[in-house]
């Protein structure tokens, strides 16, 4: 009973203490009003690591808030499952690093994650550039992402998070 007490209060005092644990974003975010690019789906990067396929996806929300960033095990289609499992969702949209925001000028997308975060620690902060090539092709200046393309949702996560009001 005291251990359930003890998991209870630290996820509830992680989850109310945000601002304490995150650094705040240095961009400002922005509402996409008429998108240069598409928000209907996720971007996705594969490529290749010790004979295993990896996938970095990002899901931009009309609402200037970020979801993913996160390095799934698979491809494409396997990020389409992840971001249609309810239990991949919830456990993903409890970390600070599931996070970010971004906001568009002209052709450019500037993306801002909270990064690492050690014990005791508060979560840095992280900006990535990438020029809009066109409505389904992000190419980013950081390698990890490199030339991110286009996958559509039917239904896409909700940008409701505990972190970004």
């Amino acid at each position: 009973m005291k251990a359930t007490f003890l998991i209870f209060f630290a996820i509830l005092l992680s989850v109310q203490s945000c601002k304490t644990c995150c650094k705040p974003f240095k961009i400002e975010r922005t509402t996409h009003v008429e998108p240069s690019f598409r928000t209907d789906g996720f971007y996705y990067y594969t490529y290749e690591d010790g004979g295993k396929h990896f996938t970095p996806f990002l899901v931009f929300c009309n609402n200037g808030v970020v979801f993913g960033g996160i390095h799934a095990v698979g491809d494409s289609n396997d990020v389409y499952n992840k971001l249609n499992d309810s239990t991949f969702l919830a456990n993903n949209k409890r970390l600070a690093f599931s996070w970010g925001i971004y906001n568009v000028h002209d052709n450019q997308l500037i993306y801002e994650k909270w990064t690492g975060g050690n014990w005791g620690g508060r979560y840095g902060t992280l900006q990535f550039n990438a020029e809009i090539l066109n409505d389904t092709t992000l190419r980013f200046e950081q390698e990890q992402y490199g030339i991110m393309y286009f996958y559509p949702l039917t239904e896409k996560p909700d940008s409701t998070n505990p972190f970004i009001k």
